[in-house]
């Protein structure tokens, strides 16, 4: 099978208008099978994805179409998974993690949202789901100010 990615590489042209189409007619990150293709558009000397899958390496590079902005990496993910990743876009010296601007999946850790992949066949265990019996926590702001005076 050929992945829609691939497809549209082999396009004679890779301008504004061609990316604009591919990205219209498709969802972010693209599943297809037990591939996910994950772009990013955007100017950048490189351009990397960084996941949190066990037994992958984390720091996945990814590829340009031609001379284009966007950029690209496939790979192999098994049915009913789901993964947290972000971009990390490198401009000259700088580099800055990203969400994926093109896909409305998030969760939220200590460190702000992230962004989310699901491949075919996930479902979220019962546990995530909202429990109505469950006892209501609370949420405690403490500074290490108030903690040192108090002691």
């Amino acid at each position: 099978m050929l992945l829609a990615i691939h497809e549209f590489e082999r396009k004679p042209r890779h301008d504004s208008r061609a990316i604009n189409a591919f990205l219209a007619n498709h969802q972010f990150p693209l599943v297809e099978g037990q591939s996910v293709t994950f772009v990013y558009r955007g100017q950048a000397d490189e351009v990397h994805l960084r996941h949190f899958i066990f037994g992958l390496q984390s720091d996945q590079t990814m590829n340009r179409v031609g001379n284009s902005d966007l950029w690209f990496v496939v790979f192999d993910v098994p049915k009913r998974s789901r993964f947290e990743y972000k971009f990390d876009v490198r401009r000259g010296n700088k580099s800055t993690w990203v969400r994926d601007p093109l896909n409305h999946r998030m969760a939220h850790d200590p460190f702000g949202a992230i962004s989310v992949c699901v491949t075919e066949g996930y479902e979220a265990p019962d546990w995530a789901e909202f429990d109505p019996e469950a006892r209501q926590g609370q949420m405690i702001d403490l500074s290490l100010l108030d903690t040192m005076v108090a002691l």
